[in-house]
């Protein structure tokens, strides 16, 4: 009996030191596992902050670079629009000046017009001045004047008349009668009121020496002046 009581109380012992030493072992592993754990998560936290570091590191100069870029790309695009501006204002600025440049020219024209029919109406003035102030002289109208020439020509003018005609009729048989009477025309034109397509040059005798004079005018003035006007 007490064998068996004694082996009850040994078996007892035993299990209790058996639960002791498995409880101990437990406890350690717990603590080895804990240990093992926070170690981990130590470098796991120290990973994370590394590769969180790095990330700002990167994302720092991804943001400067991109920040230099856009800056670039502005900068370039603020280049091109004062070119662009530039140009257009260069060609707004030629535009201008051609638009100046032809109403100049415009304005010359216009000036030229205007004293040319200014010139114009001076030379009709002083061609008729000139034939009013012969009428005047001479007391003769110059259909007048034509008239007596006519009546009155020297024989040395008749002559010329004569081969003048004679000239103009061998030709008008060759039919250049327009030639001859430009040659009839050309001879006469000299006290011809009007270029037209015939003219008459005569001679008149004027009755003395003062009309002669008067018409003449001083020192030939009257007749530089009638050759002028016409050729």
């Amino acid at each position: 009996m007490l064998t068996v009581v004694a082996a009850l109380i040994g078996i007892l012992i035993g299990a209790t030191g058996a639960a002791v030493f498995l409880l101990v072992l437990s406890r350690s592993r717990v603590r080895a596992a804990e240990e093992t754990r926070g170690r981990v998560l130590a470098d796991a936290e120290r990973q994370a902050e590394a590769v969180r570091r790095e990330a700002q590191v990167d994302a720092r100069e991804q943001a400067v670079q991109l920040k230099s870029e856009i800056e670039s790309e502005i900068q370039d695009r603020r280049l091109q629009i004062v070119k662009v501006e530039e140009r257009v204002l260069q060609k707004e600025e030629e535009s201008d000046a051609k638009l100046t440049e032809l109403v100049r020219r415009e304005q010359g024209l216009g000036d030229r017009e205007v004293h040319a029919k200014a010139l114009q109406e001076e030379l009709k003035e002083a061609k008729d001045e000139a034939l009013v102030a012969l009428e005047r002289l001479s007391g003769l109208t110059v259909h007048e004047a034509k008239q007596q020439l006519l009546e009155r020509s020297t024989d040395l003018v008749r002559h010329e008349l004569a081969r003048e005609v004679r000239q103009m009729e061998e030709e008008a048989r060759s039919e250049a009668r327009r030639r001859a009477r430009a040659l009839i025309a050309d001879s006469l034109q000299r006290v011809a009121a009007s270029h037209t397509a015939e003219a008459t040059v005569s001679v008149v005798a004027l009755a003395s020496d003062d009309l002669k004079g008067r018409i003449i005018g001083r020192e030939g003035r009257n007749i530089r002046a009638l050759e002028h006007l016409t050729g």
